[in-house]
């Protein structure tokens, strides 16, 4: 009789690298674009709606994401230079630029210059002021321009609604750092305001000074 032998063969175990631990954000984006402008809404959105705590975690992300973003937007020009100045790879610099700003509002409470802290090329730095345009215009409470050069300080306006939000800030800025009541001493006091159609009173509101 014949005997069927048979023999298992051994799979090999494909080598997986070692797990850092670091979370890879936005790692699925097509392009280097694609992936720094998802890093900025994340950073948007942490310095609109998040806290102390998430801040801490989000610029420890970032700056851990430097070295495998280097590893994928520009293979084999060696890892990310220590010294941020030192850096000339543009997408890295704006990288850098995220990393600076998360930590700074993290570390000191409130960013008052609006200017990037790293060299950044001219299309990085226009999405860098437009970034920090939107978070003083929708009021973070981690950006705030000093009062004495609120308006010097924020970027030039592009369109309508920057040049309301500029003029909106500023006028926050004045109406806190002026102690004076903005209304002469005769209209303090409560007062009625009726809305009024056709001769009819639909709504009374009321309003103190």
């Amino acid at each position: 009789s014949r005997s069927n032998t048979r023999t298992k063969k051994k799979k090999k175990k494909k080598k997986t690298p070692p797990d850092s631990g670091a979370v890879i954000l936005c790692s699925e984006e097509p392009s280097m674009t694609r992936q720094l402008n998802a890093l900025t809404n994340i950073v948007h959105r942490g310095l609109l709606y998040g806290g102390d705590q998430e801040l801490l975690v989000l610029s420890e992300t970032l700056a851990d994401n430097r070295k495998p973003f280097v590893e994928r937007w520009y293979p084999g020009t060696g890892p990310p230079e220590e010294n941020v100045n030192d850096e000339t790879r543009l997408g890295v610099q704006y990288l850098n630029a995220l990393v600076s700003l998360s930590r700074l509002a993290y570390d000191e409470g409130i960013v008052r210059n609006l200017e990037p802290m790293v060299s950044l090329g001219q299309s990085y730095s226009n999405a860098y002021e437009r970034l920090m345009a939107s978070l003083v215009e929708k009021g973070s409470g981690y950006v705030q321009p000093g009062t004495s050069d609120v308006i010097s300080d924020m970027p030039k306006p592009r369109t309508a609604q920057e040049e309301l939000g500029r003029f909106a800030v500023w006028e926050s800025a004045f109406r806190s750092s002026n102690k004076e009541p903005s209304y002469p001493d005769d209209l303090e006091g409560t007062w009625e305001v009726k809305d009024e159609v056709g001769g009819e009173t639909i709504g009374i509101s009321t309003v103190t000074f």
